[in-house]
């Protein structure tokens, strides 16, 4: 991982979550429709109200998270940086194991996002919706990633596919020497 200069309280709680064997998952952003924010997060809530046991921990940005913090049944799950100011934005995409994302097709449907490239470039792995362009790129030159066809199946893929010898297993070294600006302009060159 990428070392930034973060804040102490925030570093030291998420170090405490992952002593115990906890997925960290970052919802990094502001709310907003284009992300389906609200809709992630309330399906979060629900997933946690039927998974009382969860290895998981949300991170939130501190916007994301009022949204959330008065229900007393699952806020134990989620916590966040003291404010949200941008440079917690590169503090939560470092720090968590996946960074999940709820785009809707209207606005990404044949749109990247420069968002999920700052997680890869973190080796941060994604969970988003399957797209043509996030498709590819969570799962090109390998799979640094997973996606999900509606939310209802991202229940599946938390239960069955987040885990620590998945995230152990991502070929970070192979995807960045894959896409190295230097090796594509060398074969782009090549062709032309």
């Amino acid at each position: 991982k990428i070392a930034f200069d973060f804040d102490a309280k925030l570093t030291t709680k998420i170090n405490e979550l992952k002593l115990k064997n906890n997925i960290l998952i970052a919802v990094p952003g502001r709310p907003s429709i284009s992300k389906g924010s609200s809709k992630l997060l309330e399906y979060l809530v629900e997933f946690l109200k039927q998974n009382p046991n969860s290895n998981f921990r949300f991170l939130l940005s501190r916007s994301l998270y009022e949204l959330i913090k008065k229900n007393n049944s699952i806020k134990q799950y989620f916590f966040c940086p003291l404010d949200d100011s941008h440079k917690y934005y590169k503090q939560i995409i470092a720090l968590s194991d996946v960074a999940l994302f709820n785009y809707e097709s209207k606005y990404y449907y044949f749109r990247h996002s420069g968002v999920i490239l700052d997680c890869l470039s973190m080796k941060t792995a994604v969970i988003c919706p399957n797209f043509p362009l996030l498709f590819n790129m969570v799962n090109y030159p390998v799979n640094v990633g997973l996606t999900f066809e509606k939310l209802n199946s991202l229940e599946n893929i938390l239960e069955n596919n987040i885990n620590n010898t998945w995230l152990n297993a991502i070929n970070w070294e192979r995807y960045f020497e894959d896409r190295d600006v230097k090796k594509i302009a060398k074969q782009i060159v090549s062709k032309v």
